[in-house]
């Protein structure tokens, strides 16, 4: 997605819910993401695979306000929550906290 800089390093991912699993988290009551546009592509794959019980209490994310992120990421962060289940109660320019009853 990047060009390749000359001091990069490669990082090994995992998705969300299989870090959380392997590091024996089985309950979360607030989770912050900040990932620079990408929320969507991190969110979508943990709403698709994670346990009902892994969902957290509260989501806390950033949209950044131009159209090119929700393209480049695949979609609007806040109607992919919002589709989870979520309601929003807290806005603050781009950061966004959600609910879960």
């Amino acid at each position: 997605m990047f060009p390749e800089r000359p001091d990069s390093i490669d990082v090994e991912c995992k998705p969300l819910d299989a870090f959380l699993r392997g590091a024996g988290i089985e309950k979360i009551d607030f989770i912050k993401f900040d990932l620079e546009g990408m929320e969507y592509k991190v969110l979508r794959k943990f709403f698709e695979r994670a346990d009902t019980a892994l969902m957290p209490r509260f989501i806390q994310v950033e949209q950044l306000p131009h159209t090119q992120w929700i393209k480049l990421a695949g979609g609007n962060v806040l109607d992919l929550v919002r589709d989870a289940g979520y309601s929003r109660c807290i806005s603050e320019s781009r950061n966004f906290i959600f609910s879960r009853e």
